[in-house]
């Protein structure tokens, strides 16, 4: 699974992204995202499949964003900001103490 191609790849991490906010930034997550894009058929994942997974991204789920060359302060932003109201003033997410 290690040489998946880059467009396959994309797929994983936008299944990845759409999952975040609801399972949050986990190993879980990625493995329900490899079952949504079909890399494995079954929904149950073996310990071999879930290194494998791992793998792709060699252990970390930094590289998840480092992979598409997206900035992790901007991911990690908008992680945060994504469980704010919509009607939240910035101002009063980022000088709230």
């Amino acid at each position: 699974m290690k040489d998946i191609n880059k467009k396959t790849k994309t797929k994983l991490l936008l299944s990845f992204l759409e999952n975040v906010p609801f399972d949050g930034w986990s190993w879980e997550t990625l493995y329900f995202s490899v079952v949504d894009v079909g890399l494995i058929k079954s929904k149950k994942l073996s310990e071999i499949e879930k290194d494998n997974v791992r793998d792709l991204f060699n252990n970390s789920l930094v590289n998840i964003i480092e992979e598409f060359n997206y900035s992790k302060d901007s991911f990690f932003i908008g992680a945060s900001l994504n469980h704010f109201q919509l009607d939240t003033e910035i101002e009063k997410i980022f000088l709230s103490s």
